[in-house]
C-alpha cells in the first residue's frame, strides 16, 4: 500500500514551501543586503535627476514610451510632445512663481 499524497503532505509543511531549500540566516542577510544596496542605488539616482528631468519622463511614460523610442518617433509626434513637455514647464514655472514674460516659450530638448 503506497502512501497517497495527502497524507504525505500532512506533516505541517505546505507544498510550495516542501520542495523549496531553507536559507541559512547568513544567505538572507546577504540578500538583503543587496536589496538594500540595489534601492540605494535607485533612490540616488533619481534623486540626482532635475525637476524637469523628471517631468519629461513622467510625460514620456504617459506616453508609454523610452527616451530612445521618443527620438525614433517621426517628426511630427515629436514635435506635438515636445509641445506637451514645454506647456507643462511653463504650467509649473507658473505655480512656482517663474518671471517668465507672457509670450516666452521654454527652449525644451529632448
Amino acid at each position: 500500500m503506497g502512501i497517497s499524497t495527502a497524507s504525505s503532505l500532512s506533516i505541517g509543511v505546505s507544498a510550495p514551501f516542501a520542495l523549496t531549500k531553507p536559507y541559512s540566516v547568513s544567505e538572507r542577510n546577504e540578500e538583503a543586503a543587496a536589496k538594500s544596496k540595489q534601492i540605494v542605488a535607485d533612490f540616488q539616482k533619481e534623486a540626482k535627476k532635475s525637476p524637469i528631468d523628471r517631468m519629461i519622463e513622467r510625460i514620456l511614460k504617459s506616453h508609454k514610451l523610452t527616451k530612445e523610442q521618443f527620438d525614433a518617433l517621426p517628426r511630427e509626434q515629436k514635435e506635438a510632445i515636445s509641445k506637451e513637455i514645454q506647456d507643462a514647464i511653463e504650467q509649473a514655472s507658473k505655480r512656482k512663481g517663474g518671471t517668465s514674460a507672457p509670450g516666452d516659450k521654454a527652449n525644451v530638448l529632448v
